[in-house]
């Protein structure tokens, strides 16, 4: 074999070693840590109020105006001694929903 192709050769598997390395990096980093899907992959009884207000809050920022979204979380809120949250939500679902008896009655209990 001549020089330059012992040279070719060389500089090929040398290339291919590079990029070989760069997708399995890219492929390593690019993976959504398991802690993630576990919260979604739980049964609802088996999650934990950090995990359940994390999925509502998930479920509130698509839907912004769910009434029974905002009195879950706002619920949720309350259990975890985030009374300040849940006022907050509480008052915005009558805005929302001025006559929601469940929002009021909360509310009427927190202050």
């Amino acid at each position: 074999m001549n020089s330059k192709r012992k040279i070719s050769i060389i500089i090929f598997c040398i290339v291919a070693l590079f990029l070989a390395f760069v997708i399995m990096e890219v492929n390593k980093s690019s993976k959504i840590p398991d802690h993630i899907h576990s919260i979604d992959d739980k049964a609802a009884e088996e999650r934990t109020d950090d995990e359940n207000i994390l999925l509502l809050q998930r479920s509130w920022s698509k839907n912004p105006k769910d009434v029974n979204i905002m009195l879950q979380l706002a619920l949720l809120y309350q259990k975890t001694s985030e009374i300040d949250k849940a006022k907050e939500l509480y008052q915005d679902v009558l805005e929302i929903d001025p006559g929601n008896d469940s929002a009021e009655a909360h509310l009427k209990k927190l202050n």
